[in-house]
């Protein structure tokens, strides 16, 4: 009994050593060591053990194998290869290392080198998925894209749940220009993983490269919401939404865009987005971003003068804010010439940032050089035409407008500054046919614009300017009847129409003698504007003319009214003579039959208006032939 106890004794004793001995030498084996960091991640530990174990056994396979694996993930990629051939040299049936020099060779672009390491790969081990793979990617990048297409079906078949074969079947089909099936493979892999980016990414470039652009949208904002700090998907939607003109969305996305990756694409594409959706004061700051990162960047240049041009131009901004602005765009202009040709559109805005400054020598020599390089541009011919207007170039603006007009056959302001440059020029030299030649190519071109906006105020009262510099009186009558009709309807602005249109037709009714009809339509000017002492004088004038000479009452009271008027013409124009002449005309019919001292009172008042006509005009003969009747 007590020899059967110790011989169990000992055999427990016995497999407690084996133990401990096994134990101790796994502890002391540095190849295990290292597989144990490895499976850690912890590569730097992990390398020392496999050198040891490298050294330990010179001529193992696998510790090679590993030391070439932990390298390669280092990134060592001719040290990792050295370790792997040693390792096939070894055993040259070892698959994993056969696959992994196939990984480096990939890596290396040597497609070729890598097809012969993965065929071995996928020799020794036929239902490996990662060797069917990597064959299929070795193969797609040496152009052997059929067989390509069989290794991605064959590793498709081992895992048809992992999106990698899907991915280069979808790369293989694109390479043929099938993008079709390229899609759809890509589908695929978004199927079985909806979470994978890099086939979201493919699929959504594909859709974009077929201008498929709203899945391309689509696609690419799903690679957003699994990682909303991917760079790449907001760049390719910002250049989408440019390319579709939805600036502000482009904007918005390029600015996120700017905040992941901040650098010279991602401002100067922002600083253009932000330009095209009128976004001007914040465009600045991006291309000024983009400069800080290449100070001499022409595209950053050209949108940082562009906007601060465009800012200048904003309505309703400050006389000060937007001198400053013009100013800073021809400093930008004048930095971006240094560097490149400015274009047309550069010159134009150059050239409309002289004028808005007033420097309008610079400004029409400018906007010449934009359309030097583009006679299209139709609103460069517009402002040059103003600034030669301004400089009285009539027949150089009148040149300019119809090649405007030529551009736009519809351009309501081309036409009445043509009828403008008409009539000015119509007052140019003395020859009658020639002004009434230009009054009606005036004419012609003003009843164009008529025609094209028939309740413009402005045109209808040139036309019946015109008309009147022409002395074509019923045309001019019904011109500016119309005039009333129009400005009538908002009366309050349009006073000063109204009061030129009233005038003018007094002065109709007056040269016909029809003076009623002309006082009632000098009243009407008064009401609007009274400070215009022509109406008084034609009012005056009308009231006498309308006087019945055989009805005291009435006399006594029109030459009163007479004499206010003429009193008033008198007090806003000193020195016009008519008004003291008919003055004292008015005061002279006012007289009662027989002689007093009144009617004498009188005569000297008359006297006294009639000599402030010598003095303003001392050769009047009118005044002189007074003096002759009535005596000084």
């Amino acid at each position: 009994m007590q020899r059967h106890v110790t011989l169990r004794l000992l055999a427990v004793l016995a497999a407690l050593l084996v133990l401990a001995l096994g134990a101790a030498a796994q502890e002391q084996n540095p190849l295990e060591r290292g597989k144990q960091e490895f499976a850690k991640g912890n590569l730097s530990a992990a390398q020392a053990f496999f050198e040891r174990a490298v050294k330990e056994s010179p001529r193992s396979a696998n510790a090679h194998y590993y030391l070439g694996e932990v390298l390669y993930r280092r990134g060592s990629l001719d040290s990792a290869a050295q370790e792997l051939n040693a390792s096939v040299n070894y055993d040259n049936e070892f698959a994993p290392a056969q696959a992994r020099l196939g990984d480096i060779a990939l890596a290396k672009k040597k497609p070729l080198d890598a097809v012969k390491q993965y065929r071995i790969a996928v020799k020794l081990d036929q239902k490996n998925f990662d060797y069917h793979a990597g064959l299929g990617d070795a193969l797609l990048a040496a152009d052997s894209t059929d067989a390509a297409i069989v290794e991605f079906t064959n590793a498709r078949e081992l895992q048809p749940n992992n999106p990698r074969p899907y991915m280069g079947l979808g790369d293989a089909y694109l390479k043929v220009n099938i993008a079709p099936l390229a899609i759809t493979q890509y589908q695929k892999a978004v199927e079985v993983d909806s979470t994978n980016i890099p086939a979201c990414i493919r699929l959504a470039d594909t859709y974009l490269r077929q201008k498929q652009y709203n899945e391309a949208l689509r696609t690419y904002w799903s690679v957003i919401v699994i990682d909303s700090t991917y760079a790449e998907a907001y760049h390719e939607l910002g250049k989408i939404y440019m390319l579709a003109k939805d600036y502000g969305k482009s904007a918005g996305v390029l600015e996120r865009y700017a905040e992941l990756k901040p650098g010279f694409p991602a401002y100067r594409e922002l600083a253009q987005a932000l330009y095209s959706n009128h976004s001007y004061k914040l465009a600045i700051d991006a291309a000024k971003k983009a400069l800080s990162y290449d100070a001499k960047s022409v595209e950053a240049l050209r949108q940082l003068a562009g906007s601060f041009f465009m800012l200048g131009s904003a309505p309703g901004l400050p006389t000060a804010q937007a001198q400053e602005n013009y100013n800073n765009a021809i400093t930008s202009y004048q930095k971006l010439s240094a560097l490149t040709k400015l274009t047309a559109e550069d010159y134009s805005n150059l050239g409309r940032a002289y004028s808005a400054l007033k420097k309008d020598a610079d400004a029409i020599a400018t906007l010449q050089k934009a359309l030097q390089q583009d006679s299209t541009l139709a609103d460069v011919h517009s402002e040059l035409a103003r600034l030669l207007m301004l400089q009285k170039k009539w027949p150089d603006a009148i040149s300019h407008l119809w090649k405007r007009i030529a551009l736009d056959s519809t351009n309501i302001a081309a036409y009445i500054n043509l009828g403008i440059c008409y009539m000015q020029l119509s007052q140019e030299g003395t020859r009658k046919e020639p002004q009434l030649v230009r009054l009606d190519s005036a004419r012609v071109v003003l009843l164009r614009a008529i025609s094209l906006k028939p309740d413009f105020l402005l045109t209808r009262l040139y036309v019946a300017r015109t008309y009147a510099m022409m002395d074509s009186s019923a045309a001019q009558k019904a011109a500016y009847e119309d005039v009333i009709k129009l400005a009538s309807v908002n009366p309050e602005k349009n006073k000063a129409d109204l009061a030129e249109a009233y005038t003018a037709l007094a002065s109709y009714y007056f040269l016909r003698k029809e003076y009623a009809a002309a006082g009632e339509r000098y009243r009407q000017a008064i009401k609007i504007k009274p400070d215009d002492y022509r109406t008084h004088l034609g009012l005056g004038q009308c009231t006498l003319l309308t006087m019945d000479q055989t009805n005291e009452e009435e006399k006594a009271r029109k030459t009163a009214e007479a004499q206010k008027e003429f009193r008033e013409t008198t007090r806003l124009a000193p020195k016009e003579k008519e008004g003291y002449f008919w003055l004292a005309q008015a005061i002279m019919q006012s007289r009662v039959p027989g002689e007093n001292q009144k009617n004498a009172d009188k005569v000297q008042e008359a006297r006294a208006a009639m000599r402030k006509v010598l003095q303003l005009d001392p050769k009047s003969p009118d005044a002189k032939k007074w003096f002759e009747l009535w005596g000084k």
